[in-house]
């Protein structure tokens, strides 16, 4: 079931400049922008031709793009054409210019407009991605479930999500699992004066144990393994333990 390779020289057709067009919502700095980040590096290291190409211009994430990228792309919709129509026909245009072997789709929006974007094209492969337990609007949800059925394949980045996509019509044989990374190069430790002011705004004591949660409040992440774990402990076991989730300001519907 894990198959985090892609393996652009098997796809058939003539010869092209670019092995791989990866397609993202944005640049923002989140879980599945970063795995794409990664991934892009891994293929231009291995020396795969990535172009990517971003629905949003700016983000946080953009200059690592450029850095590892053969080329970073915006796409200019026709002011004519409603913005999701507009945004298929860019996407449309630059494949039809690079003709890539393989479009790599990285979220909900990416997945189907670029699903739209190549229809009638029969040489370039469609991979499509599936990272969440929700799509919200009705339309939305049947326009990522028509995606997923036209991919050559689609990953996802837990197992507990591949029953999800099966549901959707996908054949278990086009279903990867490829988990998110952890970036230790991202994470810097704080020092003794950082941890004391973080422990005082929080009003945690000095001594006092912490576990934390950093994430969107959601069913397949488990937290509330977590919490009820630690509220099983005995009333000994639990003295100076402190849970702290930290997530963005907007309220979680679960």
């Amino acid at each position: 079931m894990h198959d985090p390779e892609l393996r652009v020289s098997e796809v058939p057709g003539r010869p092209s400049s670019t092995d791989v067009l990866f397609v993202l919502d944005s640049f923002n700095l989140g879980g599945t922008e970063t795995f794409a980040a990664r991934a892009v590096e891994l293929l231009a290291s291995a020396g795969v031709r990535v172009h990517v190409l971003g629905l949003r211009p700016e983000g946080p994430l953009r200059p690592r793009f450029e850095a590892s990228a053969d080329r970073v792309h915006d796409v200019s919709p026709p002011s004519r054409l409603p913005r999701s129509l507009g945004l298929a026909w860019g996407i449309r245009r630059i494949v039809q210019r690079l003709q890539p072997r393989v479009v790599y789709a990285q979220d909900v929006f990416s997945n189907y407009l670029a699903a739209a974007a190549l229809i009638g094209n029969r040489r370039t492969r469609f991979v499509s991605s599936w990272r969440w337990t929700t799509v919200n609007g009705k339309n939305r949800r049947r326009l990522a479930a028509w995606a997923a059925r036209r991919s050559t394949r689609v990953v996802t980045n837990s197992s507990g999500l591949v029953a999800d996509v099966r549901l959707l019509g996908v054949p278990l044989s086009r279903v990867s699992v490829v988990p998110n990374i952890i970036e230790a190069a991202m994470l810097t430790r704080a020092t003794n004066i950082e941890r004391r002011q973080w422990r005082t705004q929080l009003k945690i004591a000095p001594d006092d144990r912490v576990v934390m949660f950093a994430g969107r409040l959601n069913p397949l992440k488990g937290p509330d393994i977590a919490i009820r774990t630690l509220a099983q402990l005995d009333e000994r076991a639990r003295t100076g333990w402190r849970w702290r989730h930290a997530r963005r300001a907007r309220a979680p519907s679960w």
